[in-house]
């Protein structure tokens, strides 16, 4: 799943820009602005309507990439809005993967059965669950 696609899921309406475009910030809330670096003084507006408003949560603001022209950027966003970093959540997308198995194909059993499930997890001991699957910190894989 793409990160702007985890993002729909929360907004109630959605705008895609691409160029300038004077409707961005009206819709149903919360709204998400897919590419809001590409148009002109839209994080001054969306920082003045969510003055105005004064209710949480108003806009998901979207983007692979951080405005060219950061001069025309008059507020930090402090107080109002808040950076969330999200990673790509596939390996073909990230560039570690080739794309030749998936997991739906898995689970459809295209493919024999795995010897063994794993999940990685970041910290935390390992072990195996009622279900057979093994938890591993990934600090325990090492050469």
């Amino acid at each position: 799943m793409e990160k702007s696609t985890t993002c729909k899921r929360f907004a109630k309406s959605i705008i895609e820009l691409n160029a300038d475009n004077s409707v961005a910030l009206n819709g149903e809330l919360p709204r998400m602005i897919d590419e809001w670096q590409t148009v002109s003084n839209l994080w001054n507006k969306v920082k003045s309507r969510v003055d105005s408003l004064g209710v949480f949560g108003q806009y998901i603001l979207t983007g692979s990439a951080t405005p060219a022209d950061n001069s025309k950027i008059h507020h930090s966003g402090s107080g109002r809005i808040t950076s969330i970093i999200m990673r790509p959540m596939s390996l073909f997308k990230s560039k570690d993967s080739i794309g030749k198995y998936s997991i739906k194909e898995i689970f459809d059993e295209k493919y024999s059965k795995p010897s063994f499930a794993m999940i990685l997890t970041a910290t935390g001991k390992a072990y195996r669950r009622n279900d057979g699957i093994y938890v591993i910190p990934i600090n325990l894989l090492r050469n």
